[in-house]
């Protein structure tokens, strides 16, 4: 969740974001949600190619900055987690 005085501070780091995340190798999908009812929450999606990828992302430089501007934004701890798929539509 983000403090509502400053979803748009956190808005704008994620944009300043994408264009980074674009360019790691391995990264399938990295999409960033906003609640429609609480407009308050983020959720990011991200899907990478496999684990050393992912792995990868964490230990970039631009994900440590993204970090840093997005942490005075957050309203509590970040909820995190890590899904597998068991069905799709495609």
């Amino acid at each position: 969740h983000i403090k509502p005085d400053k979803m748009d501070q956190a808005l704008d780091a994620v944009q300043a974001f994408m264009p980074k995340i674009r360019s790691e190798p391995g990264t399938l999908e990295y999409v960033v949600y906003r609640g429609v009812e609480d407009r308050t929450m983020l959720v990011f999606y991200e899907r990478y190619q496999d684990e050393a990828a992912h792995a990868a992302h964490w230990a970039t430089e631009e994900l440590k900055a993204f970090q840093e501007a997005l942490m005075p934004c957050l309203d509590g701890e970040p909820i995190m987690g890590v899904v597998e798929q068991v069905a799709s539509a495609r």
